[in-house]
């Protein structure tokens, strides 16, 4: 079986904090309780989003004064509901209904229309709607309420009701976009792709700059199958979009345009990439589809062109996933690499390079990449499942079982979880503990709408009749991205041609290409040793792997510059060797590498990973050793990257300039940069907080021939 990736836990309610601003023409009928020097204070504070707390502050002290204040008990429960303490922002939004002066119709709306989303959050939509209709009353001309209610009807999926109110927003203002999105969105909901595509046409004839006109439109021409006119209209909704203001409805359609029709879709992309030759997002999109495609060499070589144009931190974070779909392993870490020296934050960054070390055997650097990952978000699923893939790889099951508790008590709801954490329990003989997660898995998937992991539970609940009925329904929806599933649950199940007939649907079409884990997924156990299984599956691997020597051809150069030297015939992924030479050696092919660096405030920065950590080294030619900051070296120390036994001692040094100081020299493990790596290199640490890291070119000399091209920006190195 497969499991998904995991999704980013949910988050309840995203408020939208109020721009106070509107409430200022409301203050000569605010009287003496809005004038309140305190109340005043910190509601210019918000207005020009200053500190909250500090805000907060001023309105607990006009309470202090006056507990009746009912202004600043609605600023109290504005911030606690920007903070989504929903509690402490019922409490106050009722004390501000309660003491609010009855003349202020305004005011007393605007804290009805918030308290809605209090009750939104805490899922009484009774309560809200009650709310809301409290907020329409005291002020009928406000569309802003009437919008509200209008959307949550259509959440509700109370389609008539949410057309009612809309309605009733273009009787106040037949101009209105908005109205006529909300009833488009409305008519695709109940599959009337007529009317919603008459009304988006009224949207766009309204307001021919707003994206979301043709997004919305792109989606019910999509719904019929109209392609090329959701081809256009998505990409006019690409082109008008900024990148401060991002069209989630465009990304959502051409993420399926990329799978149902990529042919017209990658036509339109070329022709605005040739239209806009200077905007990165061309290729980047153009990138998009070909990845969808599996197309990676392509898409690679896309994203190199948008990272001419402009350097981006996500581009060199996707190069390297496709990179590592090719199976250029060594080209990816490097990718990775310069990933994280761009930004040492983002826990994406060594999550990937964890998975990548995963899939190379390479187990003690992927738990190393797993340990920064943790520094960063200790609360992120993905990082426990992979913790649990190396223990369960090494055969290490009480820690691999120990990830999967942590992961399950992040997000105990997601089925396939208890179904991994199931499975484990199994092989570990816990058949009782591992049937309560099977059940769990059908508690949770209890509609035809949710089934997924299911099918397996009860399989392994002694339902193999159920089971297979159980996928049939799942595969009635003519979906082939649960083709391999099917096939393992027939495996399972014994009945052999069925299970051939789902595994080929999901090779043929591609949306399984996982070889290596057909190899090892014992759901097929069953089939391994049948003659037809082997043939169809070395059928479509022969077929794969030739696709994907093919993109390896078509890669740019630059792509794979700099990294070890790799077979692109030699997909296995094997143990990286342990070196043990106690001289500083390197891990590097014969030949020229080039090291791609920067120029910064007048130094020339090289980004590099020392012990396992990125960072940016400043280049010096008259530099003889690596040098680190107390700083760098401080926090190396704190999370782990050096160790006490790493010290060597404390020597005297000679710097750039020519004073003498005092540091303590210490023993790097690894220090890699442009996919090349030196082990045991030695390494002073100043006791200056503002001394930048240096890479020295003596160091660099150990490789080889060292020559700096300032004109390509790429320190070359001639292998020794």
């Amino acid at each position: 079986m497969t499991h998904p990736t995991p999704r980013p836990l949910p988050r309840l309610l995203g408020v939208l904090f109020v721009f106070l601003f509107t409430l200022l023409p409301l203050a000569a009928q605010q009287g003496k309780d809005f004038e309140d020097y305190n109340v005043k204070r910190g509601f210019e504070m918000l207005q020009n989003d200053e500190d909250q707390g500090e805000a907060l502050k001023q309105f607990q002290t006009a309470l202090e004064k006056n507990p009746r204040n009912g202004y600043a008990h609605f600023f109290i429960g504005l911030i606690r509901l920007d903070n989504d303490e929903n509690g402490n922002a019922l409490s106050a939004i009722n004390q501000a209904l309660k003491y609010l002066p009855k003349k202020d119709k305004e005011t007393l709306a605007l804290a009805h229309s918030k308290r809605a989303l209090v009750h939104l959050a805490l899922a009484d939509t009774t309560a809200a709607l009650t709310d809301i209709g409290t907020a329409i009353r005291l002020a009928p001309d406000d569309r802003d309420y009437i919008q509200q209610r209008g959307d949550l009807y259509y959440e509700m999926e109370r389609y008539d009701l949410s057309d009612r109110d809309y309605e009733q927003m273009q009787k106040l203002d037949k101009g209105n976009t908005y109205s006529y999105m909300g009833m488009g969105r409305n008519a695709v909901a109940r599959k009337d792709y007529d009317r919603a595509i008459a009304l988006f046409d009224h949207v766009v004839q309204l307001a021919p700059e707003y994206g979301q006109g043709y997004s919305f439109r792109a989606e019910a021409y999509l719904r019929r199958h109209e392609y090329p006119r959701a081809v256009e209209d998505c990409t006019t909704a690409l082109s008008l979009m900024e990148d401060d203001d991002i069209d989630h409805k465009a990304f959502q359609v051409f993420g399926i345009l990329c799978d149902s029709a990529a042919a017209p879709l990658r036509a339109r992309l070329k022709v605005l990439r040739n239209k806009e030759p200077n905007l990165p997002k061309w290729p980047l999109l153009l990138a998009a589809v070909e990845r969808v495609q599996k197309n990676y060499g392509r898409a690679v070589n896309y994203r190199l062109e948008a990272y001419a144009l402009e350097p981006a931190n996500s581009t060199t974070y996707n190069i390297a996933a496709d990179l590592a779909s090719l199976n250029l392993h060594e080209a990816a870490l490097s990718w990775n690499a310069r990933a994280g020296a761009g930004d040492s934050t983002d826990i994406d960054i060594p999550l990937q390079r964890a998975q990548q070390l995963i899939e190379l055997r390479r187990y003690d650097e992927a738990k190393a990449a797993l340990d920064r990952a943790q520094a960063l978000d200790a609360e992120n699923l993905r990082l426990y499942l992979l913790r649990s893939s190396v223990h369960r790889q090494q055969k290490h099951y009480e820690a691999a079982l120990e990830a999967m508790d942590m992961a399950l008590s992040l997000n105990e709801e997601e089925a396939f979880l208890h179904d991994l954490r199931g499975r484990l329990l199994l092989k570990m003989g816990q058949k009782e503990r591992a049937a309560k997660d099977f059940h769990r898995e059908l508690e949770l998937e209890k509609t035809p709408d949710d089934y997924f992991v299911s099918p397996f539970a009860l399989y392994f609940l002694g339902q193999p009749k159920a089971a297979a009925a159980r996928m049939d329904s799942i595969m009635a929806k003519g979906d082939d991205e649960q083709a391999y599933n099917a096939a393992c649950i027939y495996a399972l199940c014994g009945n052999k041609q069925q299970a051939l007939t789902y595994l080929e649907r999901a090779l043929k079409s591609r949306k399984y290409t996982d070889f290596d884990h057909i190899d090892t997924d014992t759901d097929l156990d069953g089939l391994r040793n049948d003659a037809d299984f082997k043939a169809l599956v070395k059928q479509y691997r022969d077929a794969w792997e030739a696709h994907l020597a093919a993109e390896r051809k078509l890669l740019d150069p630059r792509a794979t510059e700099g990294a070890k030297s790799e077979s692109a015939a030699d997909t296995s992924a094997k143990p990286a060797a342990q070196k043990t030479d106690k001289k500083a050696t390197a891990a590097a092919p014969h030949g020229v590498s080039e090291i791609a660096f920067t120029h910064s405030g007048g130094v020339t920065q090289v980004p590099c990973t020392i012990n396992g950590l990125p960072l940016h080294f400043v280049f010096d030619t008259g530099a003889s050793e690596v040098t680190l900051s107390s700083v760098e070296a401080q926090f190396m120390f704190k999370n782990g990257y050096l160790k006490p036994s790493d010290v060597i001692g404390r020597r005297a040094y000679l710097t750039a300039s020519g004073d003498v100081v005092e540091g303590t020299s210490v023993r790097l493990h690894s220090v890699t940069f442009g996919g090349l790596t030196l082990n045991n290199v030695r390494a002073s640490i100043t006791h200056s907080q503002a001394a930048p890291l240096l890479l020295g070119q003596s160091v660099l000399s150990r490789l080889g021939k060292v020559e700096i091209d300032n004109q390509a920006n790429v320190i070359r190195i001639t292998k020794k």
